[in-house]
């Protein structure tokens, strides 16, 4: 229809093969697609990734994900919010190789039966607990997780990232609540190890120097990423700071991947010869 850019949000389909399909055609058509992951537009997350970078808090280790906790637990939350975190892990520590996952309903293992259609066209669902392993590359590992909790929502909702020589903790992106804690492992050898809450004045206040509140950081998240497609279009190039649509086909993957590796009993490679819905009919 000559639309030049498109901005989405997550998940941008119900399977991964609909997902290969809108690349396909995005990538034919010359269009650029961009999607609301919550994570490179983010000061927070450059910040993370050029201090991971310079080496100061040491060697990454270990990546620790978790959703709300609340009403969604499980299936729901993996398909509507793990996408962010998925996408943070992939920014922070590139593509995972392999996952192994464990799937639960009501305490006992999910079989392909137990899946149903979630709200909103999001695609097939399972579960009501969640608990993945994602191998990096040099060792690291990411886990993800998802199941109700008794104190559920945003102040649960994010990772952490561990390292050698320190660890920081991202929560409720896009608002951002980040703390720094000082040592590798959570004992420090004396007690002054304490966390501490990490400010970034270019994001936590607006452009007036005023601090945002509420839904300005969803709008201020929504405005970069908008100005990252409105730029790329415009120049004709790659959007910037931005979930593209590649990494958001990659993320839709992660998710349809830990449903393939809890059915099959065994861990899956990355990236996913089988395209098709492991949660679809046999």
């Amino acid at each position: 229809a000559g639309v030049r850019g498109i901005y989405c949000e997550k998940p941008i389909a119900p399977t991964l093969a609909a997902a290969d399909a809108i690349q396909a055609t995005c990538r034919a058509a010359g269009v650029q697609l961009v999607v609301a992951h919550r994570s490179r537009e983010n000061p927070y997350m450059r910040w993370l990734r050029a201090l991971l970078a310079d080496g100061q808090l040491g060697k990454v280790e270990a990546i620790r994900a978790h959703g709300k906790g609340d009403r969604r637990a499980g299936g729901l939350d993996m398909a509507v919010l793990a996408p962010h975190l998925f996408d943070q892990m992939r920014y922070l520590v590139g593509a995972p190789l392999w996952v192994s996952a464990y799937v639960t309903l009501s305490g006992r293992p999910v079989e392909r039966a137990d899946a149903t259609d979630g709200p909103e066209g999001v695609g097939r669902i399972a579960g009501d607990r969640i608990a993945a392993t994602f191998a990096f590359a040099d060792g690291v590992v990411g886990y993800y997780e998802t199941y109700r909790g008794d104190r559920a929502g945003e102040h649960w909702y994010g990772f952490e990232v561990h390292c050698t020589r320190g660890i920081v903790a991202v929560r409720n992106l896009p608002r951002g609540e980040v703390y720094r804690y000082p040592y590798g492992l959570w004992m420090p050898p004396t007690d002054a190890g304490v966390w501490e809450r990490v400010a970034l004045k270019e994001w936590d206040d607006d452009r007036t120097g005023r601090p945002r509140q509420g839904d300005d950081f969803t709008r201020e998240s929504n405005r970069r990423h908008a100005l990252a497609l409105v730029r790329a279009v415009e120049e004709r190039r790659e959007p910037e700071d931005t979930t593209v649509l590649s990494e958001a086909v990659a993320v839709q993957e992660m998710v349809a991947a830990v449903y393939a590796a809890h059915l099959s009993g065994r861990r899956v490679r990355l990236p996913l010869a089988d395209r098709g819905d492991p949660l679809g009919p046999e």
